[in-house]
């Protein structure tokens, strides 16, 4: 036993090093971060990035279908293109939506509006159709106001001073919805936590509490 110990103690000290190294310090930010009222953060802060997007789920009671139907919930609503330290390039949509007939075919929006409220509005209208085989499935669209991004940025400042939205989607030639999104939406708070976490990722990078994540290759 006298010859073993030392060995072990060898052995032991060997393998501390190890141990020690595999405490990697953690990114900075991540995705769908848990901010509070209903919203998830995605902030990756390459290279120490200010950029940021944001999912807002929409409760169960804020969905009204009228001759469609949700198969799949929640819906989500989507904020996209902000920046912690600029303006950004704001883009509202929504995922995670599977609207369908009441036969279970896939349903084919015509348009949809978004009343921001102060009597600010986003439009959009669609052509064409799916293939007549594909399956209905979740969809998303985070730039679904493409037309009328020059008013997105003010849509967002409607959003965050009246914390109401409605998010209609309608039949091709149809007056009447088929489906609202109607409810509170707290952007304002979420915008100021993202931010305020921003500052705070900075702050743990400049303590070597956590790094960054390295920028992206570029596009091909």
């Amino acid at each position: 036993m006298g010859r073993r110990r030392p060995a072990l103690a060898l052995a032991f000290a060997f393998l501390l090093p190890s141990g020690t190294a595999l405490a990697i310090t953690p990114y900075c930010g991540g995705s769908q971060i848990n901010i509070g009222g209903g919203f998830s953060l995605t902030m990756y802060m390459f290279d120490r990035s200010s950029a940021f997007d944001l999912e807002y789920e929409v409760p169960d009671g804020d969905v009204r279908a009228q001759d469609a139907v949700v198969a799949v919930k929640p819906i989500k609503l989507t904020f996209a293109g902000f920046a912690a330290n600029a303006a950004g390039n704001p883009r509202i949509g929504y995922a995670h939506l599977d609207l369908r007939e009441p036969q279970g075919q896939r349903f084919e929006t015509g348009a949809i509006h978004l009343n921001c409220g102060n009597g600010v509005g986003l439009s959009a209208t669609f052509s064409g159709s799916y293939p007549p085989n594909q399956p209905p499935a979740p969809n998303s669209f985070d730039d679904p106001f493409f037309a009328d991004r020059a008013n997105a940025p003010s849509c967002i400042n409607a959003l965050e001073k009246s914390g109401h939205f409605t998010l209609t989607f309608f039949r091709s030639g149809r007056m009447d919805p088929s489906l609202t999104l109607q409810g509170q939406v707290p952007l304002q708070a979420a915008i100021r936590k993202a931010k305020e976490r921003w500052r705070r990722y900075i702050k743990e990078a400049d303590a070597s509490e956590c790094r960054m994540m390295p920028a992206p290759p570029p596009p091909f």
